[in-house]
C-alpha cells in the first residue's frame, strides 16, 4: 500500500515556524513588560512614609504640644528602624531664628517594620519658652534605617493672644 506524498509538508513547516517565532516574540515582550513594571514600580522600592501632626494648648497656665510620629511601610521589604538617630526633634520660632528646644527618641518598642505596617508614636511635651516671643514651632521626625534616612516635619502657629478669637 502506498500512501501519497503531503503536499502541503512544506507549508505546516514553515507554519509551525511562524507559529514557534511570534510565541517567543510574545514571550520576550510579556518579560519584558513585566520587568519594566517591577523597576518602574515604587511598591518594589525602599519606601517609608512619615507623618507627623502637633497640636498646642495650654493648661494650668502652662504650654504643652502633643505629638503624633507616624511610620508606615509601603515598600515589600522589612525595614530595620536604627535607634541612634532617630528622634523626634522640636524647634522653636523666637522672631527669625528657630532654637532647638528638645530631642526626643521615637519607636523605641520598634526594632523594624513590616511591608503594609504602619506604626504610631505619641509625645506629650511641655514647652517651657518664653511665650512673648514665641511665634510657632516646627517639629521634624528623622528615622533612620540602615543607610537611609528619612525626614518629615510641620509646623505649628503659635496663636497671637491679642488676635479675637485666639484662646488664652
Amino acid at each position: 500500500m502506498l500512501t501519497e506524498p503531503d503536499i502541503h509538508a512544506n507549508a505546516k513547516f514553515w507554519l509551525d515556524v511562524a507559529d514557534a517565532i511570534v510565541k517567543f516574540i510574545a514571550l520576550l515582550v510579556g518579560a519584558a513588560w513585566a520587568l519594566m513594571n517591577y523597576l518602574r514600580g515604587r511598591t518594589y522600592k525602599r519606601k517609608l512614609e512619615l507623618g507627623i501632626t502637633g497640636k498646642l494648648f495650654r493648661r494650668n497656665g502652662k504650654l504643652y504640644l502633643s505629638i503624633v510620629c507616624r511610620l508606615k511601610n509601603v515598600g515589600l521589604a522589612v525595614y530595620p528602624i536604627k535607634q541612634e538617630g532617630s528622634a523626634c526633634q522640636i524647634f522653636a520660632f523666637m522672631g527669625f531664628k528657630p532654637e532647638h528646644v528638645r530631642t526626643y527618641p521615637v519607636f523605641t518598642d520598634h526594632g523594624w517594620i513590616e511591608p503594609g505596617e504602619q506604626i504610631e508614636h505619641p509625645l506629650m511635651v511641655r514647652i517651657a519658652v518664653d511665650e512673648s516671643k514665641l511665634v510657632g514651632l516646627q517639629i521634624k521626625l528623622i528615622i533612620l534605617s540602615g543607610d537611609i534616612e528619612w525626614n518629615s516635619s510641620c509646623i505649628i502657629e503659635f496663636p497671637d493672644p491679642d488676635q479675637p478669637g485666639a484662646g488664652k
